[in-house]
């Protein structure tokens, strides 16, 4: 089963569309003789038209069709994946069912695009699949420029939020989004309430809501997960918070570490006034050399104490080298009188 076929001459043909998306009315294809030749967009066996006991308008591979992956996909995936096409066009979007990328490597279920050349591929998921699949199918989808978003109507999908996705549940009126759908309180990010098919379509098309990967804390939510959908101005609330944290707490540990830096300017202060209390005598780097007022045993110097101390002083000032006096030829050819 599909909803798409090709023809050789009318080019792709789409059984949700009105025309057939080539002008096309389905009687022209239904139960005509001589049958329409017709081709699978998958694996280009024939295929024939057919409507279901409901109504539903479908393309079948006729017999002795190879193993393909669109006849093996069940109902619930096809239906589904009308359910999306509907949504999409719904948004004012085009959208393509069983669309497959230029190399083969990708298949988009439904690819919404408009005519700026925005494509998002909205991808039916119903089988189990492990989480690094599904992130390579994504990844491998983005690298030709189409977002990728996940659905599925399961209860327990361990994938949920690993990649951009989101649970839908039928009620009376139809599908509905669950989750994960948030909003940001100021601290945390807190559940969002469900919202129908149509009406998240449209949001996710128009990035009123965004896939996000939260950095605060989940409150209140079925589950936490690593990427939600919120609106844009949550998204910056969230991250003008952050900032605001960040400065704070680089504000304050500044003011500890120039707290820390005082104490260590009063210790050491301290140690040189200690320093110069018992020993005056004492140089060294950062303690100023100065003459002694009183000796040791309160008396105040005389002038040859005095000298001697600011010949010390300037000997430890010049390194601790000893001073050499300087005196003129004469001096030093003097010599005393023999009567002496």
């Amino acid at each position: 089963m599909s909803f798409t076929a090709v023809h050789h001459e009318r080019g792709r043909l789409d059984a949700t569309l009105p025309d057939l998306g080539c002008g096309w009315a389905w009687e022209a294809v239904h139960r005509v003789r001589p049958p329409v030749q017709l081709a699978c967009p998958e694996c280009g066996h024939g295929m024939h038209a057919k409507v279901s006991s409901l109504g539903l308008r479908f393309f079948a591979h006729t017999s002795g069709a190879p193993t393909c992956t669109l006849a093996e996909e069940s109902m619930a995936h096809h239906l589904l994946k009308l359910e999306l096409a509907q949504a999409a066009r719904g948004a004012g979007w085009l959208a393509e069912l069983e669309v497959s990328g230029p190399d083969g490597r990708w298949r988009a279920d439904v690819l919404a695009s408009t005519a700026s050349g925005r494509r998002v591929a909205l991808k039916a998921q119903l089988a189990s699949i492990t989480i690094d699949e599904i992130r390579a199918r994504t990844e491998r989808m983005s690298t030709y420029g189409v977002r990728a978003c996940w659905f599925s109507d399961r209860s327990r999908l361990p994938w949920l939020g690993a990649v951009p996705s989101v649970r839908l549940a039928r009620q009376d009126d139809g599908l509905v989004a669950v989750e994960p759908m948030a909003r940001f309180v100021g601290t945390h990010w807190t559940l969002e309430s469900s919202i129908p098919l149509a009406q998240f379509m449209s949001r996710i098309l128009t990035w009123r809501l965004a896939s996000h990967a939260p950095r605060t804390p989940q409150r209140h939510v079925a589950r936490p997960v690593a990427r939600l959908w919120a609106h844009p101005k949550c998204v910056v609330a969230e991250a003008k918070k952050l900032r605001d944290e960040e400065k704070r707490q680089r504000t304050v540990q500044e003011e500890q570490e120039r707290a820390e830096w005082r104490g260590y300017a009063r210790q050491e202060a301290a140690l040189a006034e200690r320093t110069a209390r018992t020993d005056p005598d004492r140089g060294g780097p950062g303690t100023a050399l100065r003459t002694p007022s009183r000796d040791r045993s309160g008396h105040r110097p005389g002038c040859c104490e005095v000298s001697r101390a600011n010949t010390r002083n300037r000997r430890l000032e010049r390194g601790r080298q000893p001073v050499r006096l300087r005196c003129s030829p004469r001096q030093r050819a003097w010599s005393p009188p023999r009567h002496l």
